[in-house]
């Protein structure tokens, strides 16, 4: 499997050229992913990745307090 950047890059670039009316933007979800993998790669965020996994092994493995945070969920 290649990667199609360049004719993707072309593509955007021939369709520019022809249809000066269409704005050629770059796709935000793909920005949006490489900057979530930027800061998940931080110290700061896998701390606190770490910590809301604590918290969400304890509601699971808990059936009190998973029961108590289900209904304060369905009253919102």
């Amino acid at each position: 499997m290649s990667d199609s950047g360049a004719n993707i890059k072309l593509a955007r670039h021939q369709i520019t050229e022809k249809y000066p009316h269409i704005i050629n933007i770059r796709c935000i979800a793909h920005a949006i992913n490489l900057i979530s993998k930027d800061i998940c790669k931080t110290s700061f965020a896998n701390k606190v990745l770490r910590q809301c996994m604590i918290l969400v092994k304890y509601f699971k493995s808990s059936h009190l307090s998973g029961n108590i945070l289900l209904c304060i969920n369905k009253k919102y």
